[in-house]
């Protein structure tokens, strides 16, 4: 289940079309195309900056919940009731619509359909489309990525109830939670809070998405170290290997079909430390790392008397399940994908 999650969790209003147009210049286009719509036979009277905080918000919502046709009505009802037009949907939609087809990554197809069929017969289909068409056939994309990213302060200053939010909440959920913040020391947070209001006992399967998330914090310390350790730098193939880049190879590693598995292995302790040296192994032998199983380990801050010990579990990488997902990881990524 995919929790339904509050609106300023899932997008931060912006406050002017000058801040939309920052956020991605392409916005200009479709404002340009909103003030078409003030005039006749449109007479669209939204305010244009809630129009566009209504959108983002909608196409943001989307990806979240992966909702199916049969999800529709309630998306109507709500922007509706937000708008107050009986035919905002219908423009909301219509935007949405061509807006997620000139990205990259799109929304669930059968949500996609369902949806062009409801508003292939409204007055905004047709002028959008043109619009989009132009903006195509000039090269432009949407870049901005539409991925949940909450304002932390409204987790901090408004009086939430978590019980209410998380008792009925699966571990996927929790993790869809957690997951929302980029920042390691809101997920900290958001996790510490979520351990504090829910019966540890009676939940078992949240103690295992806060395990899956430490795991993910153990192994972002192992590759982008906090302590000025900068041993990844010293011996990395190329600067594409950034800290951004690690931290992204983390979570999508554990986000994978093994990611599961992999955290399992962190929950036994004495297993953590040839965990760590599997995974490092697999960026040697995948050509993210430079450098001989021994000389990787000294770098690492490994002394005379354990660097051989940790140097073993760096060659036995290649030979873990993940490895060729590691390999296709590191293989896409140089391409840019």
């Amino acid at each position: 289940m995919t929790p339904r999650l509050p609106r300023e969790f899932l997008w931060t209003e912006l406050d002017t079309i000058e801040d939309f147009i920052r956020l991605d210049p392409m916005n200009e286009d479709f404002y340009e195309l909103y003030l078409k719509f003030r005039e006749e036979p449109f007479c669209v009277k939204i305010d244009a900056v809630k129009l566009f905080n209504e959108i983002y918000y909608q196409i943001t919502r989307i990806f979240f919940e992966h909702p199916t046709s049969k999800a529709y009505p309630e998306y109507v009802s709500d922007i509706k009731a937000k708008l107050a037009w009986h035919y905002s949907a219908d423009l909301v939609f219509s935007m949405v619509f061509w807006l997620t087809d000139i990205m990259t990554e799109k929304p669930r197809e059968v949500f996609r359909v369902y949806l062009m069929d409801m508003v292939i017969g409204s007055k905004f289909w047709i002028p959008v489309r043109r619009c989009y068409e132009q903006l195509k056939q000039s090269g432009k994309r949407l870049k901005y990525d539409f991925k949940p990213r909450p304002d932390s302060s409204y987790l901090m200053n408004k009086d939430i109830d978590w019980q209410d939010l998380t008792l009925n909440f699966d571990s996927d959920a929790i993790r869809c939670i957690i997951d929302l913040w980029d920042n390691t020391k809101d997920r900290d947070k958001v996790a510490a809070m979520i351990n504090e209001v829910m019966p540890m006992p009676k939940q078992q399967p949240v103690e295992e998405e806060l395990n899956f998330f430490q795991t993910g914090r153990f192994l972002r310390k192992v590759l982008v170290p906090k302590d000025g350790n900068k041993w990844f730098e010293e011996v990395r193939a190329h600067h594409r290997y950034t800290e951004k880049w690690r931290e992204a190879f983390v979570d999508a590693l554990l986000a994978s079909e093994y990611g599961r598995d992999i955290a399992k292995t962190w929950e036994k302790k004495r297993k953590r430390e040839s965990l760590k040296g599997y995974v490092v192994g697999c960026l040697k032998d995948t050509g993210v790392i430079n450098g001989t199983y021994d000389g990787i380990a000294k770098v690492m801050g490994y002394g005379e008397e354990s660097y051989r010990s940790f140097s073993r579990y760096l060659g036995r990488g290649k030979n873990q399940a993940y490895f060729e997902w590691i390999k296709d990881y590191v293989k896409k990524s140089k391409l840019g994908r």
